[in-house]
């Protein structure tokens, strides 16, 4: 996104059919970027909510279900926390720092910590598969 890194409180998407899970989570990578440290990321729409709609979205319970829990592993493994999920929406908050990160890192797999000097550097460049730094404390 040509954005700066951490530009935005809140990211939402509603009914956008991204493939989140993909690519080894990088689109949702690319999310982090852009959001500040206690940002917000909505989904609203498939597949969340599936458990209710599956049969009028002519897509397999298995196919939603997994769909779903994919993107909660991505969401984990770049320390998100889920605040809540209700009707058809989850909501995932981004961590302030990287401290608990961290930790996480040492027992699972988790997207490396960005090295580049300027993660506000969007323009012409290829997404990277890690996450952008945060104040450590």
């Amino acid at each position: 996104l040509p954005y700066p890194a951490r530009a935005f409180d809140l990211a939402h998407c509603s009914r956008c059919l991204i493939p989140w899970f993909k690519n080894d989570g990088l689109y949702l990578m690319e999310v982090d970027r852009v959001l500040r440290p206690g940002g917000y990321w909505i989904l609203s729409g498939p597949p969340i909510n599936w458990k209710q709609y599956w049969r009028g979205w002519e897509r397999t319970e298995e196919d939603l279900k997994q769909e779903q829990d994919s993107i909660e592993d991505v969401a984990k493994s770049l320390c998100w926390k889920k605040v809540t999920e209700k009707g058809d929406l989850s909501v995932w908050q981004k961590p302030l720092n990287h401290i608990e990160c961290i930790k996480l890192k040492q027992n699972k797999k988790t997207p490396p910590i960005c090295s580049s000097d300027n993660a506000d550097f969007a323009w012409y460049k290829d997404l990277e598969s890690c996450v952008t730094p945060l104040p450590q404390t």
